[in-house]
C-alpha cells in the first residue's frame, strides 16, 4: 500500500506506514486528482483472469448446522494471520435472487440434498446478480457466520456470507 502512496506523494502533505497499513494527510483540493491518480494505478480485471480463491472445505450444505458453526469459531480468533474459513457448496440450486436496499443481494438456494438456505452479500448486488440465475446450479463459496438478526438475545442460526459464486462444475 505504501508504494502506492509513493508514487502520487505529490498530492500528499506526507504519508507513511508498512506492508499492512498506511496513512496521509491530502493536500488541500488534492483528493480528486489523488483518487484519480489511485485508480489509475490498480489494474481492473478483464473478467479472462480472475482472482483465484483457495476455499479450506467443500461441504453440501447439509451439515452446516449450529454444531459445525461452534467448531468453526473454535478455530478463531480470526485475523491476517488466521483468516476466517472459506466452504465451497459445490452444485446448489437458486431458487430466488433478491437486491436489498439497491445494494445488497439475497440467495434463496437449495442444496445438493435439497435442503433450503440462503446467503447474503453486502454492497455487491450489481456484480453477482449476472452471475446467478434461478434453476440454473452454482457453484457458491461462503462464510458460515453467526446470525442474529431478528432473533432474541442469546439466540442464533447458522448464516451465510457469499463470497463468490460460478456456473456448476466450472473448472477454476
Amino acid at each position: 500500500m505504501k508504494a502506492f502512496l509513493d508514487d502520487v506523494a505529490e498530492h500528499l502533505e506526507r504519508h507513511g506506514g508498512h506492508k499492512r497499513a498506511v496513512g496521509c494527510i491530502v493536500k488541500p483540493g488534492c483528493a480528486e486528482r489523488l483518487a484519480r491518480d489511485l485508480e489509475e494505478r490498480v489494474a481492473p480485471s478483464d473478467g479472462r483472469h480472475p482472482s483465484r480463491i483457495f476455499v479450506d472445505l467443500a461441504v453440501t450444505g447439509d451439515e452446516l448446522d449450529r454444531a459445525f458453526l461452534d467448531g468453526l469459531e473454535q478455530l478463531g480468533p480470526f485475523g491476517e494471520g488466521n483468516p476466517e474459513p472459506l466452504l465451497l457448496m459445490p452444485g446448489v440450486m437458486p431458487t430466488e435472487c433478491r437486491v436489498l436496499k439497491g445494494r445488497h443481494l439475497r440467495l434463496d438456494f437449495r442444496t445438493a440434498h435439497g435442503r433450503p438456505l440462503s446467503a447474503i452479500v453486502f454492497d455487491r448486488a450489481d456484480e453477482l446478480l449476472g452471475r446467478v440465475a434461478r434453476g440454473v446450479p452454482a457453484d457458491l463459496c461462503v462464510r458460515a457466520v453467526r446470525d442474529t438478526y431478528q432473533r432474541r438475545p442469546g439466540e442464533h442460526g447458522v448464516g451465510f456470507h457469499l463470497v463468490d459464486l460460478r456456473p456448476a462444475g466450472v473448472a477454476s
